[in-house]
C-alpha cells in the first residue's frame, strides 16, 4: 500500500498539473422548460401571495385599524357614518382577491417566462449566446 502511495506522490511531484479553463456558451433554451419552471415560480408567487394577504388582513383585524376608520368615517367631518368597513374588508372577500390574483401570477409569470425563452432563443442566433467560464482555482 505505502508502495502504490509513493509512487503516485513521485508522479504527481515530477509532472506539474495544468489546470484547464473550461468555457461554456449557452445558445439555447427549451421553451417548454423554461415555461414548466416559471409556473413553479408563479405557483410560489401565488402562494406566498395568499399567505401574505392572510397574515396583513390578520394583523390589521387583531390590531383594531377597521374599527378606527369605521369612527373615523362617522366623524361628522369626513363621511355620512353609514360605512362599515369592516363588514366590506371581511377575511372571505380578502382571500377571494388574493386568489383571484394568485391565479393571475401565475398566468402572467408562465407566459412571461415563456416569451422571455423565444425572444433569449431569437437573440442567441444573432449574438451568439452567454459565456460562462470556469477555472479550478
Amino acid at each position: 500500500m505505502t508502495a502504490i502511495t509513493d509512487r503516485l506522490r513521485a508522479k504527481s511531484q515530477t509532472e506539474p498539473q495544468t489546470a484547464a479553463q473550461i468555457r461554456l456558451r449557452v445558445v439555447h433554451l427549451g421553451v417548454w422548460t423554461t415555461t414548466k419552471l416559471a409556473f413553479l415560480i408563479g405557483v410560489i408567487v401565488g402562494i406566498i401571495t395568499i399567505v401574505v394577504v392572510y397574515l396583513l388582513w390578520q394583523t390589521l383585524h387583531g390590531s383594531g385599524i377597521f374599527d378606527q376608520i369605521d369612527a373615523l368615517l362617522a366623524s361628522d367631518q369626513i363621511g355620512s357614518g353609514k360605512t362599515n368597513v369592516a363588514s366590506i374588508l371581511t377575511l372571505g372577500r380578502a382571500m377571494q382577491v388574493a386568489v383571484v390574483l394568485a391565479v393571475l401570477d401565475v398566468v402572467v409569470i408562465s407566459v412571461v417566462g415563456a416569451v422571455a425563452a423565444i425572444c433569449y432563443n431569437v437573440a442567441t442566433k444573432l449574438v451568439g449566446g452567454l459565456f460562462f467560464g470556469f477555472s479550478p482555482r
